[in-house]
Protein backbone atom coordinates (compact mmCIF):
# COMPACT_ATOMS: atom_id res chain seq x y z
CA UNK A 1 0.00 0.00 0.00
CA UNK A 2 1.25 3.43 -0.96
CA UNK A 3 0.67 5.22 2.10
CA UNK A 4 2.51 2.83 4.66
CA UNK A 5 5.29 3.48 6.66
CA UNK A 6 7.68 0.54 7.44
CA UNK A 7 8.03 -0.85 9.81
CA UNK A 8 4.13 -0.04 10.95
CA UNK A 9 3.95 1.29 14.45
CA UNK A 10 0.45 1.00 16.15
CA UNK A 11 -1.25 2.91 16.15
CA UNK A 12 0.39 6.15 15.41
CA UNK A 13 2.21 5.11 11.75
CA UNK A 14 -0.25 1.84 10.91
CA UNK A 15 -2.34 1.46 7.82
CA UNK A 16 -6.20 1.58 8.02
CA UNK A 17 -7.05 -1.57 6.40
CA UNK A 18 -4.74 -4.46 5.55
CA UNK A 19 -5.31 -7.62 3.16
CA UNK A 20 -5.56 -11.15 4.68
CA UNK A 21 -6.33 -12.41 0.95
CA UNK A 22 -7.55 -11.19 -2.02
CA UNK A 23 -8.70 -12.21 -5.67
CA UNK A 24 -9.01 -10.08 -8.15
CA UNK A 25 -9.96 -10.37 -12.13
CA UNK A 26 -11.07 -7.52 -14.42
CA UNK A 27 -12.69 -7.19 -17.85
CA UNK A 28 -12.71 -4.51 -20.93
CA UNK A 29 -16.46 -4.48 -21.83
CA UNK A 30 -17.24 -3.34 -25.94
CA UNK A 31 -19.32 -0.80 -24.71
CA UNK A 32 -16.95 0.87 -22.74
CA UNK A 33 -15.59 1.32 -19.33
CA UNK A 34 -14.33 -1.45 -16.71
CA UNK A 35 -15.90 -4.53 -14.84
CA UNK A 36 -13.90 -5.67 -11.77
CA UNK A 37 -14.22 -8.10 -9.21
CA UNK A 38 -13.00 -8.41 -5.85
CA UNK A 39 -13.09 -11.55 -3.40
CA UNK A 40 -11.19 -10.83 0.02
CA UNK A 41 -10.74 -10.42 3.90
CA UNK A 42 -9.39 -7.42 5.23
CA UNK A 43 -8.31 -6.31 8.26
CA UNK A 44 -9.75 -2.68 8.84
CA UNK A 45 -11.48 -0.49 11.77
CA UNK A 46 -15.00 0.70 12.41
CA UNK A 47 -14.00 4.16 12.43
CA UNK A 48 -10.32 4.79 13.39
CA UNK A 49 -7.10 3.53 13.97
CA UNK A 50 -7.60 2.90 17.46
CA UNK A 51 -7.81 0.16 20.29
CA UNK A 52 -10.89 -1.59 20.27
CA UNK A 53 -12.03 -0.16 17.02
CA UNK A 54 -10.25 -3.49 15.02
CA UNK A 55 -12.73 -5.59 12.41
CA UNK A 56 -11.80 -8.33 10.42
CA UNK A 57 -14.27 -8.69 7.46
CA UNK A 58 -14.91 -10.36 4.14
CA UNK A 59 -15.97 -8.87 0.89
CA UNK A 60 -17.28 -9.82 -2.51
CA UNK A 61 -17.49 -6.87 -5.03
CA UNK A 62 -18.41 -6.37 -8.46
CA UNK A 63 -18.34 -3.60 -10.24
CA UNK A 64 -19.30 -2.28 -13.74
CA UNK A 65 -18.75 1.76 -14.64
CA UNK A 66 -21.06 1.72 -17.83
CA UNK A 67 -24.07 0.24 -18.14
CA UNK A 68 -24.99 0.10 -21.91
CA UNK A 69 -28.69 -1.21 -21.54
CA UNK A 70 -31.34 -1.26 -19.16
CA UNK A 71 -31.88 -4.83 -17.92
CA UNK A 72 -30.62 -7.37 -15.40
CA UNK A 73 -26.74 -8.26 -15.35
CA UNK A 74 -25.64 -11.61 -14.20
CA UNK A 75 -21.79 -11.67 -12.70
CA UNK A 76 -20.96 -15.29 -11.86
CA UNK A 77 -18.07 -15.01 -10.05
CA UNK A 78 -15.88 -17.64 -7.95
CA UNK A 79 -17.89 -17.74 -5.17
CA UNK A 80 -21.43 -17.78 -6.24
CA UNK A 81 -23.27 -15.23 -8.49
CA UNK A 82 -25.25 -11.65 -8.17
CA UNK A 83 -27.98 -10.69 -10.66
CA UNK A 84 -28.48 -6.70 -10.22
CA UNK A 85 -30.77 -4.64 -12.21
CA UNK A 86 -29.79 -1.54 -13.41
CA UNK A 87 -30.79 1.47 -15.55
CA UNK A 88 -29.04 2.37 -18.89
CA UNK A 89 -26.34 5.40 -18.70
CA UNK A 90 -26.48 5.27 -14.61
CA UNK A 91 -23.43 7.80 -13.43
CA UNK A 92 -22.86 5.50 -10.51
CA UNK A 93 -23.23 2.03 -12.65
CA UNK A 94 -23.18 -1.13 -11.01
CA UNK A 95 -21.35 -0.81 -7.82
CA UNK A 96 -22.35 -3.97 -5.64
CA UNK A 97 -20.76 -5.06 -2.60
CA UNK A 98 -21.32 -7.81 0.46
CA UNK A 99 -19.55 -7.30 3.23
CA UNK A 100 -19.65 -9.45 6.29
CA UNK A 101 -17.83 -9.19 9.87
CA UNK A 102 -18.60 -5.12 10.19
CA UNK A 103 -18.11 -5.62 13.71
CA UNK A 104 -15.13 -4.30 16.61
CA UNK A 105 -13.58 -7.32 18.08
CA UNK A 106 -15.80 -10.14 16.42
CA UNK A 107 -13.23 -11.70 14.19
CA UNK A 108 -15.41 -14.64 13.96
CA UNK A 109 -18.36 -13.13 11.97
CA UNK A 110 -16.09 -12.99 8.58
CA UNK A 111 -16.45 -17.05 8.69
CA UNK A 112 -20.20 -16.96 8.13
CA UNK A 113 -19.32 -15.08 4.59
CA UNK A 114 -19.75 -16.78 0.87
CA UNK A 115 -15.59 -16.15 0.56
CA UNK A 116 -14.28 -19.55 0.90
CA UNK A 117 -12.35 -21.35 0.31
CA UNK A 118 -9.43 -19.50 -0.72
CA UNK A 119 -8.19 -19.41 -4.51
CA UNK A 120 -4.92 -21.33 -5.46
CA UNK A 121 -2.97 -20.94 -9.02
CA UNK A 122 -3.56 -23.82 -11.32
CA UNK A 123 -2.92 -23.94 -15.27
CA UNK A 124 -6.53 -24.30 -15.99
CA UNK A 125 -10.15 -23.26 -14.32
CA UNK A 126 -10.68 -25.63 -12.01
CA UNK A 127 -7.80 -27.98 -12.78
CA UNK A 128 -4.81 -28.75 -10.24
CA UNK A 129 -2.92 -27.03 -7.82
CA UNK A 130 0.22 -25.01 -7.91
CA UNK A 131 2.99 -25.00 -5.44
CA UNK A 132 3.00 -22.09 -2.85
CA UNK A 133 5.55 -19.76 -3.55
CA UNK A 134 8.86 -20.10 -0.48
CA UNK A 135 12.08 -19.13 -0.34
CA UNK A 136 12.66 -22.91 -1.96
CA UNK A 137 10.05 -22.51 -4.43
CA UNK A 138 9.94 -18.46 -5.59
CA UNK A 139 8.56 -19.34 -8.95
CA UNK A 140 6.54 -21.88 -9.25
CA UNK A 141 4.61 -20.64 -12.02
CA UNK A 142 7.15 -19.53 -15.15
CA UNK A 143 4.50 -19.53 -17.72
CA UNK A 144 4.91 -16.17 -19.63
CA UNK A 145 1.18 -15.73 -20.78
CA UNK A 146 0.90 -15.57 -17.01
CA UNK A 147 2.99 -12.51 -16.87
CA UNK A 148 2.04 -10.35 -19.52
CA UNK A 149 4.04 -12.36 -22.07
CA UNK A 150 6.92 -12.04 -20.88
CA UNK A 151 7.99 -14.01 -17.65
CA UNK A 152 9.16 -11.60 -15.15
CA UNK A 153 8.60 -12.91 -11.44
CA UNK A 154 8.45 -10.54 -8.40
CA UNK A 155 11.99 -10.92 -6.37
CA UNK A 156 10.77 -13.25 -3.21
CA UNK A 157 11.03 -10.42 -0.20
CA UNK A 158 12.76 -13.00 1.55
CA UNK A 159 10.52 -12.99 4.51
CA UNK A 160 10.68 -17.19 5.19
CA UNK A 161 7.05 -17.03 4.56
CA UNK A 162 4.73 -19.23 1.92
CA UNK A 163 2.58 -17.28 -0.53
CA UNK A 164 -0.04 -18.21 -2.50
CA UNK A 165 1.17 -16.68 -5.87
CA UNK A 166 3.11 -14.25 -7.28
CA UNK A 167 1.64 -10.74 -7.01
CA UNK A 168 2.51 -10.34 -10.66
CA UNK A 169 0.73 -13.50 -12.15
CA UNK A 170 -2.17 -13.07 -13.93
CA UNK A 171 -3.75 -16.29 -14.65
CA UNK A 172 -6.06 -19.56 -14.10
CA UNK A 173 -7.39 -20.16 -10.42
CA UNK A 174 -9.35 -23.60 -8.14
CA UNK A 175 -10.86 -24.23 -5.81
CA UNK A 176 -14.55 -22.62 -6.19
CA UNK A 177 -17.19 -24.58 -4.39
CA UNK A 178 -19.76 -22.25 -5.56
CA UNK A 179 -22.65 -24.10 -7.03
CA UNK A 180 -25.57 -23.42 -9.01
CA UNK A 181 -29.05 -25.55 -8.64
CA UNK A 182 -28.96 -28.34 -11.01
CA UNK A 183 -25.42 -28.13 -11.81
CA UNK A 184 -22.64 -30.24 -10.85
CA UNK A 185 -20.56 -29.16 -7.68
CA UNK A 186 -18.35 -26.27 -8.72
CA UNK A 187 -19.96 -25.14 -11.77
CA UNK A 188 -22.83 -23.14 -12.86
CA UNK A 189 -25.17 -23.47 -16.25
CA UNK A 190 -24.50 -20.68 -18.60
CA UNK A 191 -26.62 -18.52 -20.51
CA UNK A 192 -26.19 -20.79 -23.70
CA UNK A 193 -27.19 -23.83 -21.57
CA UNK A 194 -23.54 -24.74 -21.22
CA UNK A 195 -22.31 -26.13 -17.50
CA UNK A 196 -19.29 -23.87 -17.09
CA UNK A 197 -16.73 -24.31 -14.44
CA UNK A 198 -17.33 -21.55 -12.02
CA UNK A 199 -13.17 -20.43 -11.21
CA UNK A 200 -13.43 -17.60 -13.94
CA UNK A 201 -15.51 -14.05 -13.82
CA UNK A 202 -18.29 -13.77 -16.20
CA UNK A 203 -21.01 -11.17 -17.05
CA UNK A 204 -24.44 -11.67 -19.19
CA UNK A 205 -25.93 -8.59 -19.77
CA UNK A 206 -29.51 -8.40 -21.33
CA UNK A 207 -30.14 -9.50 -25.41
CA UNK A 208 -29.02 -6.72 -27.32
CA UNK A 209 -26.46 -5.46 -24.59
CA UNK A 210 -23.51 -5.90 -26.78
CA UNK A 211 -21.12 -6.25 -24.01
CA UNK A 212 -19.04 -8.43 -25.60
CA UNK A 213 -18.99 -6.73 -28.92
CA UNK A 214 -20.57 -7.78 -32.57
CA UNK A 215 -20.41 -11.37 -34.23
CA UNK A 216 -19.24 -10.88 -37.94
CA UNK A 217 -23.19 -10.76 -38.93
CA UNK A 218 -24.41 -7.81 -36.60
CA UNK A 219 -25.51 -9.76 -34.01
CA UNK A 220 -25.16 -8.92 -30.53
CA UNK A 221 -22.50 -10.52 -28.22
CA UNK A 222 -24.31 -10.24 -24.88
CA UNK A 223 -21.45 -11.55 -22.39
CA UNK A 224 -17.79 -11.42 -21.51
CA UNK A 225 -15.75 -13.75 -19.69
CA UNK A 226 -11.68 -14.17 -18.15
CA UNK A 227 -10.24 -16.99 -16.15
CA UNK A 228 -7.72 -15.08 -15.10
CA UNK A 229 -7.17 -13.60 -11.48
CA UNK A 230 -4.60 -11.62 -9.60
CA UNK A 231 -4.08 -13.85 -5.99
CA UNK A 232 -2.56 -11.94 -2.92
CA UNK A 233 -2.12 -14.16 0.37
CA UNK A 234 0.41 -15.36 2.96
CA UNK A 235 -0.33 -19.10 3.71
CA UNK A 236 -0.38 -20.08 7.25
CA UNK A 237 1.83 -22.48 7.85
CA UNK A 238 2.83 -22.32 11.61
CA UNK A 239 0.60 -24.28 14.73
CA UNK A 240 -3.23 -23.85 14.11
CA UNK A 241 -4.67 -25.07 17.66
CA UNK A 242 -7.57 -26.83 18.01
CA UNK A 243 -10.75 -25.09 19.58
CA UNK A 244 -9.61 -25.61 23.47
CA UNK A 245 -10.95 -23.30 25.74
CA UNK A 246 -10.35 -23.30 29.37
CA UNK A 247 -13.75 -23.28 30.80
CA UNK A 248 -12.85 -23.18 34.80
CA UNK A 249 -9.95 -23.67 37.15
CA UNK A 250 -10.61 -23.53 40.45
CA UNK A 251 -9.67 -24.77 43.98
CA UNK A 252 -11.04 -26.27 47.65
CA UNK A 253 -9.43 -25.81 51.07
CA UNK A 254 -10.01 -26.68 53.93
CA UNK A 255 -6.91 -26.98 57.05
CA UNK A 256 -5.32 -29.64 56.45
CA UNK A 257 -5.70 -30.13 52.65
CA UNK A 258 -6.18 -28.37 48.94
CA UNK A 259 -7.75 -29.75 46.20
CA UNK A 260 -7.33 -27.51 42.16
CA UNK A 261 -9.86 -28.80 39.57
CA UNK A 262 -9.12 -27.85 35.84
CA UNK A 263 -12.20 -27.97 33.30
CA UNK A 264 -11.44 -27.60 29.42
CA UNK A 265 -13.74 -28.35 26.14
CA UNK A 266 -11.92 -29.52 23.30
CA UNK A 267 -13.75 -30.13 19.77
CA UNK A 268 -12.20 -31.82 16.84
CA UNK A 269 -10.27 -29.39 14.35
CA UNK A 270 -8.92 -29.39 10.67
CA UNK A 271 -5.09 -28.40 10.30
CA UNK A 272 -4.03 -25.87 7.71
CA UNK A 273 -2.55 -27.15 4.79
CA UNK A 274 -0.19 -25.86 1.97
CA UNK A 275 -1.25 -26.28 -1.84
CA UNK A 276 -0.55 -29.51 -3.77
CA UNK A 277 -0.32 -31.36 0.09
CA UNK A 278 -3.31 -33.76 1.32
CA UNK A 279 -5.15 -32.53 3.62
CA UNK A 280 -4.88 -33.67 7.18
CA UNK A 281 -7.51 -35.86 8.99
CA UNK A 282 -9.49 -33.72 11.98
CA UNK A 283 -7.37 -34.02 14.78
CA UNK A 284 -9.12 -34.32 18.50
CA UNK A 285 -7.00 -32.20 21.43
CA UNK A 286 -5.37 -34.23 23.85
CA UNK A 287 -4.78 -31.92 26.68
CA UNK A 288 -2.55 -31.97 29.78
CA UNK A 289 -1.89 -28.58 32.36
CA UNK A 290 0.68 -27.52 33.96
CA UNK A 291 0.36 -25.53 37.83
CA UNK A 292 1.40 -22.66 36.69
CA UNK A 293 0.63 -20.14 34.39
CA UNK A 294 2.41 -19.93 30.52
CA UNK A 295 5.13 -18.20 30.29
CA UNK A 296 6.00 -16.46 27.00
CA UNK A 297 8.50 -15.79 24.50
CA UNK A 298 9.90 -12.36 23.51
CA UNK A 299 7.05 -12.35 20.58
CA UNK A 300 4.51 -13.22 23.07
CA UNK A 301 3.57 -16.63 22.24
CA UNK A 302 2.39 -18.67 25.21
CA UNK A 303 5.00 -21.56 26.25
CA UNK A 304 5.00 -24.10 29.10
CA UNK A 305 5.70 -22.60 32.27
CA UNK A 306 9.41 -23.77 33.50
CA UNK A 307 10.02 -26.05 36.06
CA UNK A 308 5.78 -26.33 37.17
CA UNK A 309 4.54 -29.96 37.06
CA UNK A 310 2.58 -31.46 33.90
CA UNK A 311 -1.05 -33.40 34.88
CA UNK A 312 -2.62 -35.26 32.27
CA UNK A 313 -6.11 -34.77 31.62
CA UNK A 314 -8.90 -37.36 30.95
CA UNK A 315 -11.84 -36.87 28.29
CA UNK A 316 -15.20 -37.74 27.89
CA UNK A 317 -16.15 -36.81 24.07
CA UNK A 318 -15.30 -33.09 23.68
CA UNK A 319 -14.85 -32.30 28.20
CA UNK A 320 -11.42 -32.79 29.38
CA UNK A 321 -11.32 -33.00 33.09
CA UNK A 322 -7.68 -33.18 35.51
CA UNK A 323 -7.05 -32.32 39.61
CA UNK A 324 -4.36 -32.36 41.87
CA UNK A 325 -3.30 -31.61 45.12
CA UNK A 326 -0.96 -28.95 45.14
CA UNK A 327 0.66 -27.66 48.78
CA UNK A 328 0.03 -23.97 47.56
CA UNK A 329 -2.78 -22.65 45.52
CA UNK A 330 -1.04 -20.62 41.98
CA UNK A 331 -2.52 -17.66 40.02
CA UNK A 332 -3.65 -19.60 37.24
CA UNK A 333 -2.81 -22.76 35.21
CA UNK A 334 -1.18 -23.19 31.76
CA UNK A 335 -3.06 -25.92 29.40
CA UNK A 336 -1.48 -27.73 26.84
CA UNK A 337 -2.56 -29.05 23.45
CA UNK A 338 -0.18 -32.04 22.80
CA UNK A 339 -1.57 -32.86 19.59
CA UNK A 340 -1.82 -29.60 17.50
CA UNK A 341 0.16 -29.34 14.12
CA UNK A 342 1.23 -27.30 11.91
CA UNK A 343 0.34 -26.95 8.09
CA UNK A 344 3.60 -29.39 7.50
CA UNK A 345 1.74 -32.07 9.31
CA UNK A 346 4.44 -31.46 12.60
CA UNK A 347 3.63 -31.67 15.91
CA UNK A 348 3.62 -28.16 17.69
CA UNK A 349 1.93 -27.91 21.22
CA UNK A 350 -0.40 -24.87 21.66
CA UNK A 351 -0.92 -23.39 25.25
CA UNK A 352 -3.88 -21.65 26.78
CA UNK A 353 -3.65 -20.01 29.83
CA UNK A 354 -6.15 -20.23 32.87
CA UNK A 355 -6.80 -18.17 36.22
CA UNK A 356 -7.82 -20.31 39.50
CA UNK A 357 -10.64 -18.84 41.70
CA UNK A 358 -12.54 -19.82 44.69
CA UNK A 359 -15.57 -21.08 43.43
CA UNK A 360 -19.06 -19.28 45.60
CA UNK A 361 -22.50 -19.17 44.73
CA UNK A 362 -24.50 -16.64 46.22
CA UNK A 363 -27.30 -18.14 47.28
CA UNK A 364 -29.86 -15.53 48.91
CA UNK A 365 -29.53 -11.57 49.03
CA UNK A 366 -32.16 -9.86 50.82
CA UNK A 367 -32.34 -6.17 51.05
CA UNK A 368 -34.73 -3.81 53.37
CA UNK A 369 -34.81 -0.22 51.94
CA UNK A 370 -35.03 2.80 54.63
CA UNK A 371 -36.59 6.43 54.57
CA UNK A 372 -34.02 8.91 53.78
CA UNK A 373 -34.08 12.53 55.68
CA UNK A 374 -33.15 15.48 53.99
CA UNK A 375 -29.40 16.41 54.97
CA UNK A 376 -28.92 12.93 56.48
CA UNK A 377 -26.07 10.49 55.63
CA UNK A 378 -27.63 7.50 54.22
CA UNK A 379 -26.53 4.26 56.67
CA UNK A 380 -25.12 1.30 55.15
CA UNK A 381 -27.47 -0.39 53.71
CA UNK A 382 -29.45 -2.90 55.49
CA UNK A 383 -28.12 -6.28 53.65
CA UNK A 384 -27.54 -9.87 54.27
CA UNK A 385 -26.01 -12.29 51.98
CA UNK A 386 -25.55 -15.89 52.60
CA UNK A 387 -23.38 -17.77 49.95
CA UNK A 388 -21.38 -20.76 49.71
CA UNK A 389 -18.01 -21.31 49.18
CA UNK A 390 -15.54 -23.87 48.71
CA UNK A 391 -12.50 -21.85 50.96
CA UNK A 392 -12.01 -23.79 53.58
CA UNK A 393 -15.19 -26.34 53.10
CA UNK A 394 -17.06 -23.93 54.81
CA UNK A 395 -20.52 -22.22 54.04
CA UNK A 396 -20.32 -18.49 54.58
CA UNK A 397 -23.29 -16.13 56.09
CA UNK A 398 -21.97 -12.57 55.19
CA UNK A 399 -25.18 -11.11 57.71
CA UNK A 400 -24.05 -7.81 58.90
CA UNK A 401 -21.31 -7.65 56.47
CA UNK A 402 -21.61 -4.53 53.94
CA UNK A 403 -22.63 -5.98 50.63
CA UNK A 404 -21.01 -4.34 47.35
CA UNK A 405 -22.86 -3.77 44.61
CA UNK A 406 -22.95 -2.19 41.11
CA UNK A 407 -24.35 1.05 41.15
CA UNK A 408 -24.91 1.56 44.86
CA UNK A 409 -26.99 4.63 45.15
CA UNK A 410 -25.93 5.91 49.00
CA UNK A 411 -22.42 4.69 49.82
CA UNK A 412 -22.29 6.97 52.59
CA UNK A 413 -22.13 10.55 50.75
CA UNK A 414 -24.36 13.14 51.46
CA UNK A 415 -28.02 13.39 50.67
CA UNK A 416 -29.36 16.92 50.11
CA UNK A 417 -32.74 18.74 48.58
CA UNK A 418 -34.18 15.50 48.69
CA UNK A 419 -38.18 15.40 49.91
CA UNK A 420 -38.76 14.40 53.20
CA UNK A 421 -39.47 10.60 52.91
CA UNK A 422 -37.83 10.14 49.43
CA UNK A 423 -36.16 7.00 49.01
CA UNK A 424 -33.02 6.58 47.55
CA UNK A 425 -32.59 3.90 44.55
CA UNK A 426 -31.46 0.41 45.67
CA UNK A 427 -28.80 -1.50 44.15
CA UNK A 428 -29.66 -4.01 41.63
CA UNK A 429 -27.09 -6.58 42.38
CA UNK A 430 -25.04 -7.55 45.26
CA UNK A 431 -21.18 -8.75 44.58
CA UNK A 432 -19.31 -10.92 46.69
CA UNK A 433 -15.82 -11.68 47.01
CA UNK A 434 -13.95 -13.96 49.31
CA UNK A 435 -10.52 -13.55 50.21
CA UNK A 436 -9.85 -16.15 47.82
CA UNK A 437 -9.71 -15.11 44.15
CA UNK A 438 -13.48 -15.93 43.67
CA UNK A 439 -16.77 -13.22 43.42
CA UNK A 440 -20.36 -14.01 42.62
CA UNK A 441 -23.39 -11.33 41.70
CA UNK A 442 -26.56 -12.16 42.68
CA UNK A 443 -29.91 -10.17 42.45
CA UNK A 444 -31.31 -8.41 45.52
CA UNK A 445 -34.78 -9.14 47.18
CA UNK A 446 -35.93 -5.88 47.91
CA UNK A 447 -38.82 -6.04 51.34
CA UNK A 448 -41.89 -3.46 50.32
CA UNK A 449 -41.59 -0.07 52.83
CA UNK A 450 -44.84 -1.23 53.73
CA UNK A 451 -43.63 -4.38 55.44
CA UNK A 452 -40.23 -3.02 55.74
CA UNK A 453 -40.38 -4.21 59.58
CA UNK A 454 -40.60 -7.75 58.23
CA UNK A 455 -37.67 -8.76 55.93
CA UNK A 456 -39.44 -11.29 53.18
CA UNK A 457 -36.81 -14.22 52.81
CA UNK A 458 -37.13 -15.32 49.15
CA UNK A 459 -34.42 -18.01 48.20
CA UNK A 460 -33.10 -18.51 44.58
CA UNK A 461 -32.09 -21.72 43.41
CA UNK A 462 -28.33 -21.10 41.47
CA UNK A 463 -28.77 -24.77 39.60
CA UNK A 464 -29.88 -23.36 36.37
CA UNK A 465 -27.58 -20.22 36.46
CA UNK A 466 -25.17 -22.52 36.92
CA UNK A 467 -25.64 -24.83 34.12
CA UNK A 468 -25.65 -21.32 32.22
CA UNK A 469 -22.22 -20.38 33.45
CA UNK A 470 -20.32 -24.06 32.67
Amino acid sequence: MGDTVVPEIFPTTYADEHFYYAADAALTPATGGKALFRGAVEAAFVTAVQPGDQMVFSRIRVRMTVVPMTGTYRFIHPYGEESIAADAGDPRGIFFTDDVGLTAGNFEEALTSRVGPFLVPSTTPGGAEMAALTAANPTPDTDPAHFGGAFTPTAYPGTGKAYLADPARVGPITGSIATQRGAPLGTFIDSTGAVRNHNIYRIEGPPGSAIGGRNPDGSTIDFLETADFTLTGRAFADAIPGRVSVDRASYAATATARRRDVYASGAQTTQGRLPTFPRPPVVLPQLSYFTAPCSADAAGNLLAPIGAIEVQMVSSGTSFFGETRPATIPAGVCVKDSAARNALGNIVPAFFNGTVVDEINVTQALFTSRRLQPGRRARQDPCRVEREGFHRGQRHNGRGRRCASAGDSHRGERLVQRPRGQRGAEPQRSRQRPRGRGRDHHPRVVAPARHRRHQRRIDHLHAEQQRQRR
